[in-house]
C-alpha cells in the first residue's frame, strides 16, 4: 500500500474489469477466458484493459489479493486488551463481523476457490496471510514477552480457512448464530492466543 489515491475514473473502470472477470468466471473455464471476453463484458475496448493489466492473469491475481487480504484483517487484526481476561462478548462480536465479510464475497469465493482455480487462488492467499504475519507478533499469555505470529501460521491458516468453508456451507444458520458456535470453539483451544491476548503490529525494517 502506497498510501497514493487512486483517480476515481481509473479506479471505477478497474473495479469494472475486475466484476467482468468474475462474471465470465462463472460461464467460462479460467483457461477459455480471453481478454475480448472480459472486455466485451465490462463494456471497455481491449486498449482501455491493457491500459489498467497486462494479462488475465494480473486480473484474478488482484481480485484474490484484495478479496484475502480484507477477510484475513477482519480476522486477525491488532486487538489489545485489558489483562489477560477473554473478552467473550467481543470475540463473538468480531467472529459475527469476519462472517458478514465472508459473506460480502460469497459469489467471487465460490466462483475463483472453486474449480481447477482453486491451487491458484489458495495460493495467492497464502501470500497475502504470510506477508501480513510477517508484521504481526503477539503476547504468549505469559511474562516472557512477544513471538512472531508467524509461529503460528499452521493454526491460523486452520481457523480461518476453515472458517471461511464452513460458513460457505451454512444455509441454515444466521451470522450471530455461527459466531456463538464459532466463538465456543475458539475459547476451548490456544487458537484464541494469536487474535485475543494483546496485539502487537510491527511494521518490518527496510
Amino acid at each position: 500500500m502506497t498510501g497514493v489515491k487512486m483517480d476515481p475514473r481509473i479506479r471505477k473502470t478497474k473495479a469494472s474489469i475486475r466484476d467482468a472477470f468474475v462474471r465470465m468466471m462463472q460461464k467460462k473455464e479460467y483457461e477459455a477466458i480471453t481478454v475480448t471476453d472480459i472486455a466485451e463484458n465490462a463494456q471497455i475496448n481491449r486498449k482501455t484493459f491493457y491500459a489498467h493489466y497486462e494479462t488475465k492473469e494480473q486480473v484474478f491475481t488482484q481480485i484474490v489479493e484484495e478479496m484475502f487480504l480484507d477477510l484475513f484483517e477482519t480476522f486477525m487484526y491488532e486487538k489489545k486488551m485489558p489483562g489477560k481476561a477473554l473478552d467473550e462478548q467481543r470475540l463473538t462480536s468480531d467472529a459475527r463481523a469476519f462472517f458478514d465479510k465472508v459473506e460480502s464475497y460469497r459469489e467471487a469465493l465460490n466462483t475463483l476457490i472453486g474449480g481447477k482455480t482453486a491451487y491458484m487462488a489458495f495460493d495467492i492467499a497464502d501470500r497475502v496471510i504470510y506477508d501480513c504475519l510477517d508484521r504481526i507478533h503477539v503476547t504468549t499469555g505469559d511474562d516472557e514477552g512477544i513471538v512472531p505470529a508467524s509461529l503460528f501460521v499452521s493454526r491460523i491458516k486452520n481457523f480461518f480457512f476453515t472458517g471461511i468453508d464452513w460458513w460457505l456451507d451454512q444455509d441454515q444458520l444466521t451470522s450471530e448464530e455461527a459466531a456463538i458456535i464459532y466463538s465456543r470453539m475458539m475459547r476451548k483451544s490456544t487458537a484464541n492466543i494469536f487474535r485475543y491476548e494483546q496485539m502487537r503490529s510491527t511494521k518490518k525494517e527496510t
